[in-house]
């Protein structure tokens, strides 16, 4: 009986067809984020870099034909894989204050940073996870940029971008209507984020950074739906989330930071990650 992969557009997925063994069924199944479709007899996983790799794997024992879409599809992954580790990743270190001096590990999270477009940076506390986000920003040319924080922060970053990038314009955003034009970093605290939701959807914004991002690991909570909301509704081609402790008790709670970036299908999605982690 043949062994098929196809891919469909509409939901992003790899479709399998495959004779009912358990041996290759398992092996299936060790897909991130596979699932069987109990009315089409099909199997169907994420199209992404990191489950086309594995599929690999089992094809190198179990022989698949692939449909016309299921290898541009393939194509496609790969050559994207490719540009983002061939591709030099620049830093403008012109716009540094030249009193200031990055670590090689500073350096390197920068270049991860622009690499990766949506990631999470969980640095320990004190060793300069905000200077990197503001200058992988700024080298990627990502503005206007929506750093969103505690209360407690908001002055503390608008002081780290005048001391790291003194020619970049800054604004805060408070609880009164935001008037005029966005600046490069538009610095914003958790509370308001619902209030400014209708206003920021339509201000072109090209990257977020999300600091204490464990502020959002309740699913139900109305700061994590803030968020997750302005997001949808934003979105921004880089996106950021900054925690030296991004899990405090359980994996559940990484799960509403991964769909911030947009990095929760990587893993196999909400009910694969659910199921395997938590």
């Amino acid at each position: 009986m043949y062994r098929v992969i196809d891919y469909t557009s509409s939901n992003d997925k790899f479709v399998l067809t495959i004779p009912s063994q358990k041996q290759l069924e398992g092996e299936v199944q060790s897909i991130p984020g596979c699932l069987f479709d109990k009315k089409t007899k099909r199997w169907a996983f994420p199209a992404n870099s990191m489950t086309i790799k594995r599929f690999f794997e089992i094809a190198k024992v179990y022989k698949f034909t692939g449909t016309k879409a299921s290898k541009e599809k393939t194509k496609e992954i790969l050559d994207s894989s490719s540009i983002v580790v061939e591709t030099p990743i620049d830093i403008n270190f012109d716009l540094i204050n030249p009193d200031k001096k990055l670590f090689p590990f500073q350096v390197d999270g920068i270049k991860f940073l622009i690499a990766k477009k949506r990631a999470f940076l969980g640095d320990d506390r004190g060793v300069g996870k905000t200077p990197q986000s503001l200058l992988a920003v700024a080298s990627a040319k990502a503005f206007p940029c929506l750093i969103v924080c505690p209360t407690t922060l908001r002055e503390q970053w608008v002081n780290e971008i005048k001391d790291w990038l003194p020619t970049i314009k800054t604004k805060v955003i408070d609880a009164g209507p935001i008037s005029g034009h966005l600046r490069d970093f538009n610095v914003m605290s958790y509370s308001v984020v619902w209030k400014h939701l209708v206003a920021l959807k339509h201000r072109n914004i090209k990257s977020i950074i999300i600091d204490e991002s464990i502020f959002i690991k309740g699913r139900d909570a109305q700061r994590t739906r803030g968020i997750v909301s302005l997001v949808d509704a934003i979105k921004p081609e880089y996106r950021y989330c900054l925690n030296g402790t991004p899990v405090t008790n359980r994996p559940a709670e990484l799960i509403p930071q991964l769909k911030v970036i947009d990095r929760l299908d990587d893993l196999g999605g909400h009910t694969y990650f659910a199921r395997r982690y938590c």
